[in-house]
């Protein structure tokens, strides 16, 4: 494989409308019937020693069949979204918190100083003799605690020792905080942090969205996109939705290895988008995703096997390199229209010689790895 690969970006808008696609259901757990009340904060239990870094804070990262680690990256107190500071006022110190889950639910949590073993089982998390309602979803694990002054609710973000750590400022837990949440499909939802990270999490696709003649989208983060900085899309959204991302101020993007699928004009006129990795399971680019893009310079495409539209790298002024590490099943003539980049591919993969070579609108130079 080619060395110092390029790695995480977006995409961009089509000249037509996608039809909306058909929402599948979410998968969520199932809270106990009763909700034991904890006494208060974790004692005792396998103690976690100092270290720099998320993943240096326990030798239990060392094991095998860790899950993830989590840290706090939004907080509520009475049903209101605060900050550390204001957590703190309330007699709950949430610096230094924690979760370090195994690949069969059970764990430590650091909590109010002290650290404590715990498992998850019927949407509970028992720790130290309490127990208190958690969900997982995605990469967020949320847990309610009933302090005796006032509840408190703490999602965490999951922080993989492999692929892409959680974008920058999502752990924490005195700068970000949630601006605005919301749903976009029929089992995804979307979350903008005031660090300016926009997270697409749930499962199934996306909604489609459209753009008014104005230029105006319908997505609901367009009038905070200028506040979008990095655009991550989990595992278990197999859509990103057409003109999803249209005209939003993001520099990176990374898209996880379940979405099957880029909507027309779906990260198009990004006036700052310099960088974008799609994982393995992307097998459609339709019109126009990266449109208009006229910082982009870097695409990364794990697929096995692409089909790249017309104008998907169209007229994007500073591409400099698109690495395909599969194939390609077709690239329609106008895919890199006005484009003068490098493309690199993979010559192991036999298909290639009938797609390099060739210009698809632009002036490509074509090279192996």
């Amino acid at each position: 494989a080619r060395e110092n690969a390029k790695s995480v970006a977006v995409m961009a808008p089509a000249a037509t409308q996608t039809p909306a696609v058909t929402q599948t259901p979410a998968v969520t757990q199932t809270p106990a019937a009763v909700s034991p009340t904890p006494s208060g904060g974790s004692a005792g239990g396998g103690s976690v020693s100092g270290g720099s870094g998320k993943f240096s804070g326990s030798a239990l990262i060392q094991e095998e069949g860790i899950a993830g680690f989590y840290e706090v990256y939004s907080m509520s107190y009475n049903g209101e979204t605060v900050g550390a500071a204001v957590m703190a006022e309330n007699g709950v110190d949430v610096g230094n918190t924690y979760v370090i889950l195994r690949d069969d639910n059970t764990g430590i949590i650091a909590f109010q100083g002290e650290t404590a073993e715990l498992r998850i089982e019927s949407g509970y998390m028992y720790a130290d003799g309490d127990s208190v309602p958690c969900t997982i979803r995605g990469r967020e694990l949320t847990i309610e605690i009933d302090t005796g002054d006032g509840a408190v609710t703490l999602t965490f973000l999951r922080s993989d020792a492999e692929g892409p750590a959680a974008p920058t400022g999502t752990g924490s837990t005195d700068a970000a905080y949630v601006i605005k949440k919301g749903k976009c499909g029929g089992n995804a939802e979307w979350t903008l942090w005031s660090d300016g990270d926009l997270m697409i999490t749930g499962a199934g696709p996306m909604y489609d969205y459209q753009i008014a003649s104005a230029g105006v989208t319908n997505a609901p983060w367009w009038p905070s996109r200028d506040k979008i900085g990095f655009v991550y899309v989990d595992s278990g959204i197999t859509r990103i939705g057409s003109w999803a991302f249209y005209g939003c101020g993001m520099e990176t993007a990374y898209v996880e290895d379940d979405v099957q699928s880029v909507g027309a004009s779906a990260f198009s006129s990004c006036p700052n988008l310099k960088e974008i990795e799609l994982g393995y399971g992307v097998t459609l680019l339709e019109r126009s995703v990266f449109y208009q893009c006229p910082r982009l310079e870097y695409v990364t495409l794990w697929s096995d096997a692409v089909y790249v539209s017309d104008y998907a790298f169209g007229y994007c002024p500073s591409l400099l390199d698109v690495t395909f590490y599969g194939t390609v099943t077709g690239i329609e003539p106008n895919a890199f229209a006005d484009d003068t980049n490098e493309v690199w591919y993979d010559d192991d993969e036999p298909s290639w010689p009938d797609f390099s070579a060739k210009n698809y609108g632009g002036n490509l130079s074509w090279h192996t790895f």
